[in-house]
């Protein structure tokens, strides 16, 4: 667990504490033990590391003051600081201990935090959204408002958390899963820096210490993305062989799951204990998710996830996206197509709904994903790098190919810039052919 070439010696709090070179290879194979314990860095004199029996691990600095007393200064956790990172801090701390005009470091933080100064517990990321941060940012700037709304539907479980407690590894978990959802880049990053601004504004107001999006030392953009390519990459989106397999194991997936009932039944029959139902038509909400998204181009996320009845309108066959769960915070209305208000029908027919969420969970409450169901489906399909997001890069994918005219499908979409609809414009050898076919006599 930590090196054996040094003598173990005792913090002032009876830990053991060993000597390791610190990196992000040796600290990250620092495994959790019953008790926590520290290791000390070989390369920075004072810098520890701390590890909890949960996990925790957090950078500390031992140091004496100017009247030799030896103080221990909590420096932040690992994963939101990096190695270099806490080293730095640790110069700038025993350089300013040094300094006997200058406050202890370790006393100057308590009273700053005491005061209120560095933190206030209380703040949410929602609260100063909209309050302060909204007043700031809509005056003389026609962006102001579409930034609070894109932060509103970009990163709607953060609103409710203090903003200490969002931290630079939340949001790399953030960009990953967005990236693995299909989003570009250029489209995470802009979210990331519509963030950013919050966080800005929030360290200049005294709310917190630092900007999670940036860098702590030098305030220099920190990309929580890797580097984007010169070229845009074309969405993935399912061929005709693709969607047809896909159509083909929801099938198979809905039967397997009506003999499993049937079989459940009749093994609980022989005992004598009550039938379970057996599903007619769809087995669960994978098959109708999946339809739905395919013919209307619902966003995967909250636009489906937490789509209510009562946004649909049979007699006029339409399904309306509110402000609320669209990602740009602007409602849509989508006309339904025959098999979409087929895939309804029977759904509400399966489930009798008194209304409320659509796909609910087992507690009626909105589902978190359908990822695990997914990956299970196109599996049997044999689809690979495929995530649900690709669904509705089909839905766009279709449309241009039939010709549609791009600002319908912008509408459709519900993007805010052209722009972002030119990608699913795709150059096939097929429209090639096309092309050159019209220069002939």
């Amino acid at each position: 667990m930590v090196s054996k070439k040094h003598s173990a010696t005792r913090t002032p709090r009876g830990e053991s504490a060993g000597v390791i070179k610190f990196s992000n290879e040796t600290l990250n194979a620092l495994a959790p033990a019953a008790r926590r314990y520290e290791v000390r860095d070989s390369e920075e004199r004072g810098l520890r590391l701390r590890v909890t029996p949960n996990g925790v691990k957090t950078f500390g600095l031992f140091y004496r003051r100017a009247d030799g007393a030896l103080v221990r200064y909590t420096i932040g956790r690992y994963g939101d600081l990096t190695v270099k990172e806490a080293r730095d801090e640790a110069k700038r701390i025993k350089g300013q201990a040094k300094n006997s005009s200058a406050a202890d470091p370790a006393t100057h933080k308590k009273e700053l935090r005491k005061e209120g100064e560095i933190t206030r517990r209380g703040a949410t990321l929602g609260k100063l959204l909209r309050g302060e941060f909204k007043d700031h940012v809509t005056k003389g700037q026609r962006t102001g408002e579409e930034t609070v709304q894109r932060i509103e539907a970009n990163f709607p479980d953060l609103l409710d958390k203090p903003l200490t407690a969002i931290t630079r590894w939340s949001l790399k978990v953030w960009a990953k899963d967005r990236k693995a959802d299909g989003l570009s880049p250029s489209t995470i990053v802009r979210d990331l820096m519509a963030l950013s601004a919050v966080f800005s504004f929030a360290k200049s107001a005294g709310l917190v210490a630092t900007n999670p999006v940036r860098k702590p030392d030098d305030e220099q953009r920190d990309r929580l993305m890797p580097k984007q390519g010169a070229a845009q990459q074309v969405p993935r989106y399912l061929s005709p062989d693709e969607e047809k397999r896909l159509r083909v194991a929801l099938a198979d997936r809905d039967q397997t799951m009506r003999e499993e009932r049937l079989s459940a039944n009749l093994w609980r029959k022989q005992r004598k204990r009550p039938a379970l139902p057996v599903p007619t038509g769809y087995a669960d909400h994978l098959t109708p998710m999946v339809l739905l998204v395919l013919n209307t181009g619902l966003r995967p996320g909250r636009e489906l996830l937490e789509l209510t009845w009562e946004a649909i309108d049979f007699h006029a066959n339409t399904l309306t996206v509110s402000a609320a769960t669209s990602k740009t915070g602007t409602a849509r209305t989508i006309k339904l197509n025959a098999e979409a208000q087929a895939v309804l029908k029977e759904w509400k027919k399966i489930t009798k709904p008194t209304g409320g969420l659509i796909f609910p969970n087992a507690d009626g409450k909105p589902r978190d994903n359908f990822k695990k169901a997914w990956a299970g489906v196109t599996a049997a399909a044999g689809i690979k790098d495929c995530p649900p997001y690709s669904l509705r890069h089909t839905f766009a994918t279709r449309l241009v190919m039939a010709n549609v005219p791009l600002p319908v499908i912008q509408r459709l979409m519900g993007h805010q810039q052209i722009t972002t609809t030119m990608r699913y414009v795709h150059v096939n050898e097929k429209d090639m052919e096309s092309a050159v076919a019209l220069l002939a006599g």
